[in-house]
């Protein structure tokens, strides 16, 4: 049965890789193969990934002109929008984060800043595509990798307004995901560092919708009594009544362990005008958004009260759309983090050597693939747990895995797989233990398909073997 959920390493390569042009067939051929093994084998070193001969052909691929960021991301971006074009809301998830480069001497003069300043490296901000319904993650639709560039010596408020700023990516974030088609419902879901008039009018331009989490207390006009008032954003929003009480799920982060806080949800209408110190000021209107307030009144001791102003241009009627949009903010963090500690961790991003930041570049490129595959088949399980294994593996992936597990052989739900994939890393299983994290499932899989690289290994000894007449009648049973 073909796989149309996980396909195998090659099948995965030739769709979100087979369209790069690197002028030659046998070129293309070869990156195939070589992102396959990547996949395959994701965090490993690049000569523990690839025999001699093999890592020399892959550096040359990604050393040559052709082979640019843009262009080995492409195919990826288009794979991704067309699993966009849907009815259901689609929520992009923006996240900039940093790639740690400061050990690496070679790239020192051509990285930026990082950090507290004394680091260098790269900042990459990415734009990831997720199912609402149930937090699936598509795929990347746009990345940007960027040199930090300082702020200079004594600037005045006035160049700092003129000068070009790292906030700049939130709006090229925004452009560079790209019009949604008619009837799509695209939502961009941004941290604070997106709450900037020029990236809420791009949104809004571009007819996507967003979800940002504001942290200007900006000018607003309110609706009293008939009549728009000016007001003041966070004043607004904190003067709201109670609309509903609910529960939110606090993520463990640092030294802050996980919790459940119970929280007060409320909204109402605003608009915002134009900043007075903006550029070209009159060529912008005024947005219509929701401010949501999400609060919690009465915290655990020694903990922090939560508190998320999110400003919404979706409308907001009903406590069902307060719940709904409150359940797709809260996304983003689990979104966002998973995935930059699969590009880290699992895919090893910040360990990659190379002479020039070209380079570097393209094989971030195919890595940040990578990690969106290492992520999705842990996704599977919880958006399809009941369809058939053969959906996201092999027959012979399934056999193998019950037999190293001492399993009888029988058929697997996809939530089965997962589990079983999962218990090779290192899993227990126990009614305690929840769902599986993607560090120890991947684990798992990278151990199995070591097992079946083995079976592949015993299969070619066994023909050579029949071939060579070793074995009699061709019965691999039988002694020679």
């Amino acid at each position: 049965m073909t796989r149309t959920l996980f396909p195998d390493a090659m099948q995965w390569a030739e769709e979100h890789f087979g369209g790069v042009d690197l002028g030659l067939e046998s070129r293309r051929t070869r990156l195939l193969y070589s992102v396959a093994k990547l996949a395959q084998q994701p965090g490993d070193s690049l000569p523990a990934v690839f025999s001699r001969t093999d890592l020399r052909c892959f550096y040359s691929l990604v050393h040559r002109r052709e082979s640019t960021h843009s262009a080995l991301l492409a195919a990826h971006f288009a794979l991704t929008k067309r699993a966009m074009n849907t009815s259901d809301a689609i929520l992009i998830v923006h996240d900039t984060t940093e790639l740690d480069f400061t050990s690496h001497k070679a790239l020192r003069d051509q990285l930026g800043p990082i950090g507290d300043g004394h680091g260098h490296g790269l900042l990459q901000h990415n734009s990831l595509a997720v199912r609402a319904e149930d937090g699936l993650l598509l795929g990347l639709v746009h990345q940007q990798l960027v040199n930090r560039t300082p702020a200079p010596h004594a600037e005045t408020r006035t160049q700092r307004r003129h000068r070009e700023r790292e906030s700049v990516l939130w709006e090229q974030g925004f452009r560079g995901v790209g019009v949604p088609p008619e009837g799509a419902c695209w939502v961009d879901v941004c941290d604070r560092g997106a709450d900037i008039f020029e990236a809420l009018h791009a949104s809004v331009e571009l007819g996507h919708h967003a979800l940002i989490r504001a942290c200007q207390d900006r000018c607003v006009r309110i609706e009293r009594d008939g009549k728009r008032q000016p007001a003041y954003l966070m004043q607004a929003a904190r003067s709201l009544e109670a609309e509903t009480e609910d529960v939110v799920q606090v993520r463990q982060k640092g030294g802050r362990p996980a919790r459940q806080a119970a929280v007060k949800l409320a909204a109402c209408r605003v608009w915002i005008e134009p900043p007075k110190n903006l550029p070209q000021r009159e060529q912008y209107g005024e947005i219509e958004v929701w401010i949501i307030r999400i609060w919690e009144e009465d915290p655990p001791e020694g903990e922090e009260a939560l508190e998320w102003v999110l400003l919404s241009t979706l409308p907001v009627r009903t406590v069902a759309d307060l719940l709904r949009f409150r359940d797709w903010y809260a996304r983003r963090w689990p979104t966002a983090e998973d995935y930059h500690q699969a590009e880290k961790t699992g895919c090893g991003e910040e360990k990659v050597r190379f002479q020039d930041a070209a380079s570097l570049k393209a094989i971030l490129a195919i890595l940040s693939v990578v990690a969106v595959r290492v992520i999705q088949l842990r996704q599977l399980a919880r958006a399809c747990p009941e369809e058939p294994a053969e959906r996201i593996s092999s027959p012979q992936e399934i056999t193998v895995l019950q037999t190293a597990l001492g399993m009888a052989i029988s058929a697997w739900t996809v939530l089965q797989f997962v589990r079983a994939v999962a218990k090779l890393g290192g899993f227990l299983g126990r009614k305690c233990d929840g769902e599986p994290g993607w560090k120890t499932l991947w684990r798992g899989y990278r151990k199995l398909q070591t097992l079946m690289e083995g079976v592949r290994l015993a299969e070619q000894m066994r023909l050579e073997d029949i071939s060579m007449g070793n074995v009699p009648n061709g019965d691999p049973t039988k002694p020679p």
